[in-house]
This record gives structure tokens, C-alpha cells and sequence, in this order.
């Protein structure tokens, strides 16, 4: 084989590895993004942080509560947002903790199926509560910000 051939041969896997290496970057520095992003969401519910919420949904966000099968859109789970950051304020509500674990993330070029488990624990009117769930959700991005656009959760305590 002639030093030509040999030297394009080089030049080509060096960058196809190169050209591979930037993809996996790219989907890694995507993830740990997505990661970021569900876990200021989660923070930013514990708290009721409506100005937050309202910026990591999308404006067609839907929510299904696995509890009572409700499904919510953007403003109606906002609104219900507000009155737990009343009940929040007044001590009606007291977030012990909220804690996301085994938390996958699955992205498709501009789209993410997230899952999850999220366990919760406090008071709401003076009452202890501890929760259990698993979430499935669907994350967009645009504008190069990941936001949430659909929510399902089901109990498994």
C-alpha cells in the first residue's frame, strides 16, 4: 500500500473517531443538562416556585396524576402550584423532604422520555405524609433549554 493510501486511511478513522467521540460528547453534555434541569423542576415544586415551574414547562404541558387519573394542563397545575405556595407560606404545608432517585434519561435529538422515582415526605395540615412514585415524562428542547411538556406518576408505596 502506497503512503498515500495509508496516510488517508489514517485521516479518515481519525475523523470518524473524532466525528463519534463529538456525538457521545454531545449526548452526555445533553443528559447531565436534562439532568439538571429535572432536578431544579424538582426543587423548584418542593417550594412551589412558580416563576421556575412556569419557565421549565412548556406552554401545551400536560400533567396526568396517577392518583385520580386527572389530566391537567399548563395554567390549572400552576394555579394549583400557588395554592400550595399559601399552604407552604403559612406552614400548612411542610416539605421534610423530596428526593428524585433512579432517575434515566433517554434522549431522542430534541426529545427526552425522563423516568424516575420521587420520595416526599412532610406535613400538610398538621398531618404526617410520606410519599413513593414513579414518573415518566416528556422533555423538549428549544431554544437550547430542555423543557418539561408531559408528566404521568403512579404510587408505588
Amino acid at each position: 500500500m502506497s503512503n498515500i493510501k495509508t496516510f488517508l486511511i489514517l485521516v479518515t478513522g481519525f475523523s470518524l473517531l473524532v466525528s463519534f467521540n463529538s456525538y457521545s460528547n454531545t449526548i452526555k453534555d445533553q443528559q447531565l443538562e436534562l439532568k439538571q434541569a429535572v432536578e431544579t423542576l424538582g426543587v423548584a415544586f418542593s417550594k412551589a416556585d412558580i416563576s421556575t415551574l412556569e419557565s421549565l414547562i412548556t406552554d401545551n404541558y400536560i400533567h396526568i396524576n396517577g392518583r385520580s387519573g386527572n389530566v391537567i394542563d399548563k395554567q390549572t397545575w400552576l394555579n394549583w402550584n400557588k395554592s400550595r405556595q399559601k399552604d407552604i407560606a403559612t406552614k400548612k404545608e411542610v416539605i421534610e423532604r423530596y428526593q428524585i432517585n433512579s432517575l434515566q434519561i433517554e434522549i431522542f435529538e430534541n426529545t427526552a422520555f425522563v423516568t424516575g422515582i420521587v420520595i416526599s415526605s412532610g406535613t400538610r395540615n398538621a398531618e404526617k405524609f410520606k410519599s413513593k412514585i414513579r414518573f415518566s415524562n416528556v422533555w423538549v428542547r428549544s431554544k437550547n433549554q430542555w423543557k418539561r411538556a408531559a408528566f404521568h406518576d403512579s404510587s408505588i408505596e
